[in-house]
């Protein structure tokens, strides 16, 4: 027992002084100038705590950072985010001390350091980055923290990086996200030793003043009105006051600090020797960027004066990795190996298209990458970007606004020009096995550009099963029963021609169709996915920041859906064309196929507050655009009778055939003088069998045409105005068409068996109303809604070449026929030809 209880006492005293080891507790330095704050001017509503102190003061001599901070903690949120103390330093320049933890409790003081412990950890909060920096933090978990405490604690950190020499360069803000009692700067600096002062959205000006024999800039502010952004502003964008401090006056004082770092431009001989291979120049530019981007792979050691001194071009290429300024390096060596005039060039990832408004600094900057003149035009390439496609000319690079190229003799920043528009080109198919069926469905996206490299990068870091899984998660939040019929396809270019890479996809959708609840109409949506999350940006209201769109590109998408059957709709096109975006969008019909296109290009990076009313406007009408629906109703489907239109039927029958009796007993045409009262025989067997077949080709054109269904109706309450007027009116007219004429079928056949007088003239004209009928009826139909009721000349002669032949050849017969005028002879028995006035056509 006394064993284990020594060695669990050696395990923490171990333990605990591996903990501590780089960190201190000691006193306060003697040359601070000792803060207090105020705790009553409290805001309650703007989170769960306050800082009522944020004290910063910096000694420039000893090379230290002192920071003072108190906090009113509200609630329990507010005591699990301040709970945990964490500072970092990089223990190969730095040591951290702690002057005090307290916390002040209904008026009383409660030490809190004497008694904790402090851990040391690694975080490397940049290792999925492949960046190691090498700093520790201290951590101090304090214990019993309650709700309406004052937190208060101290620190310093002692040492700047010796890579710096005697830089100094700061930025101090007076205002803040969240309201502060009370903010204090101080920096104590020898008299002899120049800063330049900036003043940034009406900062409160520094104060000069005197500490022993040292020079010190104060300020003193309060800011509880906190600072608020508006949403989606850049990255860059700051509307905090503050003040930077620099000893630097010009860029060109950073560019002789950082021209020693880079002095070692040495080629491996290894890449000289594969250069030599190469006889083209342009060829072996493209082979420079692409060994350094693909055969290097990145990996920053950071700490201490690695953050800033890149290592040797030979070291690197023999390790086969390295952080930005070693690939940046390595590549300018070998690109002067060459003959090409190549240097380091600094820029900034984040606040890049602000620099101009910086200060000089080295601390402006904290990216690497190459700028290279090829026939008096310049090039910039980021050697840590792999697998990047295309010539030298044409590589995408990022927007990083302006830069510092690394060169002897320069004294300003570089504008960084806009590469080529990246683009994205979607082609997607949808072939539908039947209504309210499934389908299958393939996309091809064509990436080029930096998004070409963006993909390019996923597809390496996940396999093609992950990459089609992840896919079909995206397109089942629109297809419910979606599934991979064919795996994913990536075709990418292996050259230096282009930089393009497609995808492939191929789906099977169960079942496309969705039933509307209530009714009988199915439905589906074709909807351009990746073009909405293009649009997706978040609603703002009134705005006075600039609202970031994205980086300027091109996004075009051609969608095919191929219907069972001919699906006509109404066609449409849409334009809408701004200082911003362009967009364009038609709906095209072709029979069985809809054709869907949309163009959407983004023109600027930002819309300026002013124009985004506008904007926004222009926004929903593309969103309210982008949505297209095919529908069907199966209450329309054939067999379903409209009884009205069966009522309008009988009636038109029923009409008919008293206008059929009436012809019958009342037309009565003199016979032909030699009345001979032949037989029936000889050509007219064959119009009488015509005669017989008229009324069932009538009767099947009329529940082809769908005359009698509920969806005739249906098409009618479609039309919009006057339209739907003529509609039912022509309707009404297609009725009594098909009733006439087979009643008036009826009517020939019993004349032509009784031989009677009136049988010649009304078969031609029953010849003529065939030929006349049906283009009349596509005419009106035509008139009443060309959209609707598309029409050509050569539909209409198609459906009349067999009526235009009857009439031709049966209309001539009965008309000079001999014999026929021999045979229909007869008279209706009620009729006296001596007595009463015979009627001839």
């Amino acid at each position: 027992m006394r064993f284990l209880f020594l060695l669990c006492w050696l395990l923490f005293t171990n333990t605990y002084g591996y903990a501590s080891k780089g960190v201190k507790k000691i006193k306060s330095p003697i040359w601070i100038e000792k803060i207090t704050y105020d705790s009553d001017s409290l805001n309650r509503d703007s989170g769960s705590s306050q800082y009522l102190l944020i004290d910063q003061q910096d000694n420039l001599v000893t090379q230290e950072k002192f920071r003072h901070y108190a906090i009113k903690l509200f609630n329990s949120d507010g005591i699990q985010e301040h709970s945990n103390i964490n500072i970092n330093f990089d223990p190969t320049y730095q040591t951290l001390s702690f002057h005090y933890i307290r916390i002040i409790r209904d008026g009383k003081t409660l030490d809190k350091l004497s008694n904790v412990i402090i851990s040391t950890i690694q975080r490397e909060t940049d290792m999925e980055s492949a960046l190691f920096d090498g700093s520790l933090t201290a951590v101090i978990n304090l214990k019993d923290i309650r709700a309406e405490d004052v937190l208060e604690y101290a620190y310093t950190l002692k040492g700047f990086n010796p890579i710096r020499g005697n830089q100094y360069y700061r930025q101090f803000y007076q205002d803040y996200t969240v309201p502060v009692n009370r903010i204090y700067c101080r920096l104590l600096l020898k008299h002899n030793y120049s800063l330049n002062i900036k003043y940034y959205n009406d900062a409160v000006y520094v104060k000069e003043g005197k500490y022993k024999n040292l020079k010190t800039y104060t300020f003193d502010v309060s800011a509880l009105k906190a600072k608020t952004y508006d949403n989606n502003v850049p990255s860059w964008y700051d509307i905090q006051r503050s003040v930077s401090f620099s000893n630097f006056s010009e860029w060109n004082e950073v560019i002789n600090w950082a021209l020693p770092l880079y002095d070692d431009d040495k080629v491996p001989n290894a890449i000289s020797k594969k250069l030599a291979s190469f006889e083209n120049l342009e060829s072996k530019i493209d082979h420079c960027i692409a060994l350094v981007q693909n055969e290097v792979r990145y990996l920053g050691l950071e700490s201490g004066i690695g953050a800033y001194k890149p290592n040797s071009p030979s070291t690197v290429y023999k390790n086969r990795y390295g952080d930005c300024k070693d690939k940046s390096l390595l590549l300018v060596s070998a690109l002067r190996s060459i003959g090409i005039e190549a240097f380091p060039f600094l820029v900034n990832t984040t606040y890049g298209p602000d620099l101009l408004n910086w200060q000089p600094s080295a601390s402006s900057f904290d990216h690497c990458v190459v700028s290279l003149t090829y026939k008096d035009k310049d090039y910039f390439i980021d050697p840590t970007i792999s697998n990047q496609k295309g010539s030298f000319k044409t590589l995408a690079f990022p927007n990083y606004g302006y830069g510092l190229k690394v060169k002897r003799g320069q004294n300003e920043l570089t504008k960084i020009p806009e590469t080529n528009k990246s683009t994205l080109n979607v082609f997607e198919e949808f072939y539908l096995d039947s209504i309210g069926g499934g389908a299958s469905y393939s996309i091809r996206s064509t990436y080029t550009g930096r998004r070409a490299d963006y993909m390019r990068g996923n597809a390496a870091q996940s396999s093609i099963e992950e990459l089609g899984k992840s896919y079909l998660n995206y397109y089942s939040e629109m297809y419910s029963e979606i599934e991979i019929d064919k795996p994913l396809n990536i075709i990418d270019t292996f050259d230096y021609t282009e930089n393009k890479l497609i995808l492939e996809e191929s789906y099977r959708i169960k079942n496309l169709w969705q039933k509307i609840e209530g009714s009988e109409v199915l439905q589906f949506e074709v909807f351009p996915l990746m073009l909405d999350s293009e649009l997706n940006f978040p609603n703002s209201a009134e705005r006075t920041m600039p609202f970031s769109i994205s980086t300027p590109f091109t996004y075009i998408q051609n969608t095919e859906v191929h219907m069972p059957s001919d699906w006509p709709f109404e066609e449409s096109k849409k334009s809408i064309n701004n200082p911003y975006f362009t967009y364009n969008s038609s709906t095209i019909n072709q029979g069985k196929s809809i054709y869907l296109d949309y163009y959407y290009e983004v023109k600027k990076k930002l819309v300026q507050p002013e124009d985004y009313a506008t904007f926004q406007r222009d926004l929903e009408k593309i969103n309210n655009d982008l949505n297209f629906q095919i529908t069907y109703d199966k209450s329309l489907e054939k067999g379903n009778l409209n009884f009205f239109s069966a009522f309008l039927l009988c009636v038109s029958l029923l009409i008919s055939f008293f206008i059929a009796r009436k012809i019958y007993t009342d037309y009565n045409p003199k016979a032909f003088a030699s009345n001979k009262n032949k037989n029936i025989g000889g050509w007219m067997v064959l119009p009488l069998i015509g005669l017989f077949v008229s009324p069932i080709s009538f009767v099947y054109r009329m529940f082809n045409d769908q005359i009698l269904e509920q969806s005739s109706i249906n098409l009618i309450d479609g039309l919009e105005g006057v339209s739907s007027y003529f509609g039912y009116l022509v309707y009404t007219f297609d009725i009594l068409y098909y009733a006439f004429m087979i009643i008036f079928c009826g009517l020939l056949i019993l004349l032509f068996f009784q031989k009677r007088t009136s049988l010649p003239n009304l078969i031609i004209l029953f010849y003529i109303i065939n030929v006349i009928g049906p283009i009349v009826d596509i005419g009106l139909w035509y008139f009443v809604s060309p959209e609707v009721f598309p029409t050509s000349l050569d539909e209409i002669l198609s459906l009349e070449d067999s009526g235009i032949i009857s009439f031709l050849i049966w209309g001539s017969y009965f008309f000079l026929s001999v014999r026929v005028k021999k045979t229909f002879v007869t008279y209706h028995e009620d009729f006296d030809p001596e007595n009463k006035f015979s009627v001839q056509l």
